[in-house]
């Protein structure tokens, strides 16, 4: 599938690449959180963030979207 076609299709049904990323993300790192009990620092090394600042920032967004 090219990528054009992927875009209209995830627009068909009012999603783009990035938004089921993030869904994605969060949804891995709230399994992290509560199922394997892992904290901030251990969540953020293993999604390769830069630090955990960044993760944190992530939280948010994904808490506003």
């Amino acid at each position: 599938m090219s990528p054009a076609t992927l875009k209209r299709r995830l627009k068909a049904h009012h999603h783009t690449y990035r938004s089921l990323l993030g869904e994605v993300n969060q949804q891995h790192a709230l399994y992290l959180q509560q199922i394997k009990q892992w904290d901030d620092h251990q969540i953020a090394q293993e999604m390769q963030f830069f630090d955990v600042s960044n993760y944190r920032r992530a939280i948010r967004r994904w808490k506003t979207n």
